[in-house]
């Protein structure tokens, strides 16, 4: 990754993404009650007590309830990455932030949401993300 994660939020995250209480999800942070894997960061850090919104329900399709967290539907905002990372977001400029998000994939920097989109599991993110130097 660009920059080290939080390692209280790290652990955390890893732990709940191994857990198995979420259930995996594509393209958006959260649909009905699936996640992406950065959805689940979002969760990690409001129950942290780092984020205070609430997942609010947007767009009802087909039976689909996609939700955004903090105005966000399909990535975390600037200052959710930044929280992520222990990092305070003043410092940090939109265009900096999203290369929060990627880690190295045999030599190749790969967007966690791409990779989670792409149909790696969970256990298998969890996997790339602690290998992260």
């Amino acid at each position: 990754m660009a920059e080290k994660l939080d390692p209280e939020f790290k652990a955390a995250w890893l732990e709940a993404l191994e857990s198995g209480e979420y259930e995996q999800g594509r393209r958006y942070l959260r649909q009905n009650d699936s996640f992406c894997c950065l959805g689940v960061a979002l969760n990690v850090l409001k129950k942290m007590g780092k984020l205070k919104d609430e997942w609010v329900p947007t767009d009802v399709n087909r039976g689909y309830t996609t939700f955004t967290y903090g105005g966000s539907r399909s990535l975390p905002s600037r200052e959710q990455m930044c929280l992520m990372h222990g990092l305070d977001p003043a410092k940090w400029s939109e265009s900096e932030a999203p290369r929060l998000l990627y880690v190295d994939v045999g030599g190749s920097p790969r967007g966690l949401y791409g990779l989670n989109d792409d149909g790696l599991t969970f256990k298998q993110i969890a996997q790339l993300i602690r290998e992260q130097k």
